[in-house]
């Protein structure tokens, strides 16, 4: 999957059945989450989704996600992190690059 706030209202999704595929999805902005004051019908900013970000956060420390996906964590940031960094040594070297995830002192 992938996801850029360039393209607010696209979400890309990987498969593979033989061929190798990306699928765009146009998401629009009806039933987001958390009310925005961008109109449904109305291109939805960076702002709108970053306010979708900021109130996912304040939902999910308060305990009103009742098991939803809540935000990314600290440590799933920095994770993601040594996942970029192989995939630019990957496409650098064409070839496979192990990731080695280093546990963060607490």
């Amino acid at each position: 999957m992938k996801y850029s706030t360039k393209d607010t209202k696209a979400l890309w999704t990987f498969r593979i059945e033989g061929d190798q595929y990306w699928q765009r999805t146009d998401l629009g902005f009806k039933g987001v989450p958390f009310p925005v004051i961008t109109g449904g019908i109305f291109e939805p900013g960076f702002a709108d989704c970053f306010m979708q970000m900021l109130a996912g956060y304040v939902a999910e420390r308060e305990g009103f996600l009742n098991g939803r996906f809540g935000c990314v964590t600290p440590d799933e940031a920095v994770a993601s992190h040594y996942v970029f960094d192989a995939a630019l040594k990957s496409f650098a070297n064409s070839s496979v690059e192990k990731i080695e995830y280093q546990q963060q002192p607490v």
